[in-house]
Protein backbone atom coordinates (compact mmCIF):
# COMPACT_ATOMS: atom_id res chain seq x y z
CA UNK A 1 0.00 0.00 0.00
CA UNK A 2 1.42 3.46 -0.65
CA UNK A 3 1.98 6.29 1.22
CA UNK A 4 -1.03 7.80 -0.48
CA UNK A 5 -3.33 4.90 0.10
CA UNK A 6 -2.85 5.12 3.99
CA UNK A 7 -2.95 8.55 4.32
CA UNK A 8 -6.35 8.46 3.08
CA UNK A 9 -7.55 5.23 4.39
CA UNK A 10 -6.61 6.72 7.67
CA UNK A 11 -8.59 10.10 7.48
CA UNK A 12 -11.58 7.77 6.32
CA UNK A 13 -11.46 5.82 9.13
CA UNK A 14 -11.18 9.42 11.41
CA UNK A 15 -14.05 10.65 9.94
CA UNK A 16 -12.27 13.63 8.25
CA UNK A 17 -12.73 15.36 5.04
CA UNK A 18 -9.93 16.59 3.22
CA UNK A 19 -10.97 20.01 4.21
CA UNK A 20 -10.82 19.59 8.12
CA UNK A 21 -7.51 17.64 7.87
CA UNK A 22 -6.38 19.97 5.74
CA UNK A 23 -7.58 22.60 8.41
CA UNK A 24 -5.83 20.85 11.45
CA UNK A 25 -2.38 20.61 9.52
CA UNK A 26 -2.66 24.16 8.12
CA UNK A 27 -2.47 23.16 4.83
CA UNK A 28 -5.00 23.64 1.56
CA UNK A 29 -7.06 20.89 0.80
CA UNK A 30 -5.66 20.28 -2.59
CA UNK A 31 -2.37 19.52 -0.84
CA UNK A 32 -3.74 16.54 1.01
CA UNK A 33 -5.54 15.69 -2.28
CA UNK A 34 -2.27 15.72 -4.11
CA UNK A 35 -0.71 13.40 -0.82
CA UNK A 36 -3.26 10.58 -1.17
CA UNK A 37 -3.08 10.65 -5.24
CA UNK A 38 0.56 10.41 -4.31
CA UNK A 39 1.92 13.29 -6.69
CA UNK A 40 2.80 14.89 -3.43
CA UNK A 41 4.46 14.10 -0.33
CA UNK A 42 4.10 15.87 2.52
CA UNK A 43 7.28 17.55 4.57
CA UNK A 44 8.65 15.51 7.65
CA UNK A 45 7.00 18.22 9.96
CA UNK A 46 3.72 17.05 8.70
CA UNK A 47 4.09 12.99 8.67
CA UNK A 48 5.18 13.43 12.46
CA UNK A 49 1.76 15.43 12.94
CA UNK A 50 0.09 12.50 10.61
CA UNK A 51 1.73 9.92 12.92
CA UNK A 52 0.74 11.57 16.29
CA UNK A 53 -2.89 12.52 14.81
CA UNK A 54 -3.73 9.21 13.54
CA UNK A 55 -1.50 7.48 16.67
CA UNK A 56 0.83 5.40 14.09
CA UNK A 57 4.76 5.00 13.38
CA UNK A 58 6.42 6.63 10.33
CA UNK A 59 7.43 3.04 9.27
CA UNK A 60 3.80 2.23 8.78
CA UNK A 61 3.54 5.21 7.10
CA UNK A 62 6.42 5.03 4.79
CA UNK A 63 7.06 1.41 3.87
CA UNK A 64 5.25 0.13 1.75
CA UNK A 65 5.25 -3.85 2.24
CA UNK A 66 4.48 -2.74 6.48
CA UNK A 67 1.49 -4.17 7.74
CA UNK A 68 -1.37 -2.84 9.43
CA UNK A 69 -0.60 -1.60 12.99
CA UNK A 70 -1.99 -3.40 15.46
CA UNK A 71 -3.96 -0.85 17.99
CA UNK A 72 -2.03 -0.48 21.07
CA UNK A 73 -4.43 -1.89 23.76
CA UNK A 74 -5.73 -4.57 21.24
CA UNK A 75 -3.24 -6.92 22.03
CA UNK A 76 -4.45 -6.84 25.73
CA UNK A 77 -7.85 -7.57 24.79
CA UNK A 78 -8.89 -3.90 25.87
CA UNK A 79 -11.06 -1.79 22.73
CA UNK A 80 -11.04 1.55 23.38
CA UNK A 81 -12.45 1.95 19.29
CA UNK A 82 -15.66 3.06 21.59
CA UNK A 83 -14.16 6.02 23.37
CA UNK A 84 -12.51 7.30 20.14
CA UNK A 85 -15.11 10.23 18.58
CA UNK A 86 -14.66 13.54 16.69
CA UNK A 87 -16.47 16.24 14.91
CA UNK A 88 -15.31 19.86 13.81
CA UNK A 89 -17.57 22.32 12.82
CA UNK A 90 -17.17 23.51 8.77
CA UNK A 91 -18.01 26.87 9.87
CA UNK A 92 -15.40 29.18 11.48
CA UNK A 93 -15.05 31.91 13.66
CA UNK A 94 -11.45 33.71 12.97
CA UNK A 95 -9.42 30.34 12.76
CA UNK A 96 -11.54 28.56 15.22
CA UNK A 97 -14.19 26.04 14.34
CA UNK A 98 -17.35 27.24 15.85
CA UNK A 99 -17.61 23.78 17.82
CA UNK A 100 -15.19 20.95 18.05
CA UNK A 101 -16.21 17.60 20.12
CA UNK A 102 -13.31 15.33 20.39
CA UNK A 103 -13.68 12.59 23.04
CA UNK A 104 -10.55 10.02 22.91
CA UNK A 105 -7.46 9.46 25.16
CA UNK A 106 -4.65 12.16 24.17
CA UNK A 107 -6.68 14.10 22.04
CA UNK A 108 -7.68 17.87 22.10
CA UNK A 109 -10.83 19.50 21.49
CA UNK A 110 -10.12 23.33 19.86
CA UNK A 111 -13.17 25.66 18.98
CA UNK A 112 -14.86 28.71 20.33
CA UNK A 113 -17.25 25.44 21.88
CA UNK A 114 -15.25 22.39 22.84
CA UNK A 115 -15.80 19.34 24.47
CA UNK A 116 -13.66 16.77 24.84
CA UNK A 117 -11.34 15.31 27.44
CA UNK A 118 -8.76 17.51 26.94
CA UNK A 119 -10.35 21.04 25.65
CA UNK A 120 -10.06 24.69 24.97
CA UNK A 121 -12.29 27.20 23.97
CA UNK A 122 -14.24 30.33 24.58
CA UNK A 123 -16.78 28.12 26.07
CA UNK A 124 -14.98 24.69 27.17
CA UNK A 125 -15.69 21.62 28.71
CA UNK A 126 -13.74 18.62 29.49
CA UNK A 127 -11.62 16.79 32.53
CA UNK A 128 -8.81 19.53 31.65
CA UNK A 129 -10.65 22.59 30.38
CA UNK A 130 -9.28 26.31 29.29
CA UNK A 131 -11.62 29.08 28.27
CA UNK A 132 -13.37 32.21 29.23
CA UNK A 133 -15.86 30.05 30.21
CA UNK A 134 -14.44 26.49 31.53
CA UNK A 135 -15.97 23.85 33.35
CA UNK A 136 -13.99 20.67 34.37
CA UNK A 137 -11.43 18.99 37.07
CA UNK A 138 -8.86 20.98 36.16
CA UNK A 139 -9.65 24.38 34.66
CA UNK A 140 -8.89 27.77 33.76
CA UNK A 141 -10.54 30.65 33.40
Amino acid sequence: MTLGEKLEKLRRENHYTQEQLAGLLGVSRQAVSRWESDTAYPETEKLLRLGRLYHCSMDYLLLEEMEEPTPRYESRGIDLSAIGYERVSEKKLGDLPLWHVNIGYGRVARGVFALGLVSRGIVSVGIFSVGVISLGVIFRS
